[in-house]
């Protein structure tokens, strides 16, 4: 009996080691009623974060410049009343990053159909992985324009 307790303690202890080795960022904006708490919180992201968006809630874009990896994402991914992003000021990259990824899960984009864009590109970047997933994007005039700059996608 002793040694099975000590065994399925080891085991736990493993997998706790093990889980929190590989853990991400997981930065919860769900409690602060701030649209521009996105924008603020953004550029102090550790590479790999992943920021938790409160459905029905509407998030300023800010004109960030995106220099490392994030994914974006609603908090309950089944909630059909997406996270809303608006694109007053569009998405950008800082001018030579490197980013694997940017993951957008289960939002809503919006802006002025016009002269608005999720990311309008005025500088190089490489980036490996560029996702919407599960998004509903309305009301821009596109969903990424590349104006300036040399880079890859």
């Amino acid at each position: 009996m002793r040694k099975t307790i000590l065994h399925g303690l080891a085991v736990a202890l493993t997998l706790l080691i093990t889980v929190q080795g590989n853990a991400q960022d997981v930065i919860d904006l769900t409690t602060v009623d701030n649209p521009d708490i996105l924008a603020d919180t953004l550029p102090d992201l550790a590479s790999g974060s992943i920021v938790l968006l409160k459905p029905g809630m509407t998030y300023n874009a800010g004109s960030h410049g995106f220099d490392r990896s994030v994914t974006l994402q609603s908090s309950e991914p089944s909630n059909l009343n997406r996270p809303h992003i608006y694109c007053g000021d569009n998405f950008n990259f800082i001018d030579g990053a490197t980013i694997d990824s940017i993951i957008f899960k289960n939002l809503e984009f919006s802006g002025e159909y016009e002269s608005k864009y999720v990311l309008n590109v005025d500088s190089s970047a490489t980036v490996g992985k560029l996702a919407f997933i599960g998004c509903y994007i309305h009301d821009l005039r596109g969903v990424y324009r590349m104006k300036a700059g040399t880079g890859t996608l």
